[in-house]
């Protein structure tokens, strides 16, 4: 058995906030790799990649027949906290939509109707998260260590079990991370001790690691970008969530880099 986990684009539920009406069952990308094994998705829309690796470690402690993990990564600055997905990113354009660095965030316009017509939405997860987690407060150069260094001690975990039960893990970012907050993020991934021993190992499962453009890694959501026909992977320009050709397009980007799967 072949375990996947994830944020929206390996959610198997997933829906589109912006067209509701919208079926969104189409194989997603982890139907299209080459195996002929039991494949079982635990991603999850909105997960952070704390949540995505402990979904997976609880299907290793609880499937004895499991041959390999794969982790699709999600946005670095996520955290979770009584099982609840918080996104600094959301809360923070919620609130400063229409300031000066906001502005020149968003001068694509598309962005900024997404905004407009997902505010509803947000705004909803925004109250939600706020009922455990003040997140307006957030202040990335005093938190983002932790929640870097969280994820990193969970995905060295996760290798070292894997290891354990010679199972093969494979690790890839999916998401680009925040950009609101890529300074910090990149300060306290280049600073932490963990991330330093997996740069200087160089794991050929970690598919397109250091995961960072600015650390000479990528995203496959960077690498769907530079396509020619990026707009036809795409639910629309309101959702960039892949549709079922951009869902066939990651299959193929992850056995382009796994052949072979025990």
């Amino acid at each position: 058995m072949i375990i996947v986990s994830g944020c929206s684009w390996t959610d198997d539920k997933l829906w589109s906030p912006i067209h509701k009406d919208l079926k969104c069952d189409w194989p997603k990308w982890y139907r299209h790799i080459n195996t002929d094994q039991e494949v079982l998705s635990v991603g999850l829309s909105g997960n952070s990649n704390g949540l995505i690796i402990d979904r997976a470690i609880e299907q290793l402690l609880t499937k004895p027949n499991v041959t390999n993990v794969i982790l699709a990564l999600s946005d670095w600055t996520r955290f979770s906290i009584l099982g609840k997905a918080v996104h600094p990113e959301q809360h923070w354009l919620i609130n400063n939509l229409g300031g000066e660095r906001t502005a020149r965030a968003l001068s694509d316009e598309v962005r900024q109707e997404v905004m407009k017509r997902n505010d509803k939405e947000n705004g909803e997860f925004v109250n939600e998260n706020s009922m455990f987690v003040k997140a307006v407060k957030f202040k990335p150069h005093k938190t983002l260590w932790m929640i870097v260094n969280e994820t990193l001690i969970k995905l060295k975990t996760i290798c070292e079990l894997c290891k354990a039960r010679d199972i093969d893990l494979y690790v890839f970012q999916m998401i680009p991370s925040s950009y609101f907050f890529a300074e910090e993020t990149l300060k306290a991934v280049i600073g932490n001790q963990l991330f330093q021993e997996m740069y200087s190992t160089k794991d050929a499962r970690f598919l397109n690691f250091p995961f960072f453009t600015e650390l000479g890694g990528t995203s496959v959501e960077e690498e769907m970008k530079l396509e020619d026909d990026y707009n036809s992977m795409i639910i629309s320009n309101l959702d960039a969530h892949p549709n079922e050709k951009g869902n066939k397009y990651i299959g193929d980007w992850f056995n382009k880099h796994v052949e072979i799967l025990k």
